[in-house]
């Protein structure tokens, strides 16, 4: 079984093939999850390299096609850790959490003040 996914744009190309070698259809299963598995890491890196960059959870959730909410909740450990800490040293509010981890986030960036 093969399967190919090709979506070209201006502004993006995606190009995806998945060759399944297993005739059975446990085996098939076994490995649409394991190219599932793979474009996941990918998606969080892509996003990871985003948010670095500074591109906002807004842009970023435009583009997977879900809310801000949703985007930031799925994909921020990093920033939800920040937060958990923050709000367990200082007693601050989650408004008041989110702005120290957005700070702190925004000192790590290359060329950051």
């Amino acid at each position: 079984m093969g399967a190919r996914l090709e979506h070209d744009r201006a502004d993006e190309q995606v190009r995806i093939e998945v060759q399944l070698g297993a005739q059975d259809p446990l085996g098939q299963l076994r490995g649409l999850r394991a190219a599932g598995l793979q474009l996941e890491d990918w998606q969080r890196q892509v996003i990871t390299q985003a948010r670095e960059q500074g591109v906002p959870w807004s842009k970023i959730a435009e583009a997977l096609g879900v809310s801000k909410q949703a985007a930031w909740a799925t994909y921020n450990e990093t920033v939800r850790s920040a937060l958990a800490e923050a709000r367990a040293r200082s007693g601050l509010t989650d408004e008041e959490a989110q702005g120290l981890a957005d700070e702190e986030r925004a000192n790590r960036r290359p060329g950051a003040a």
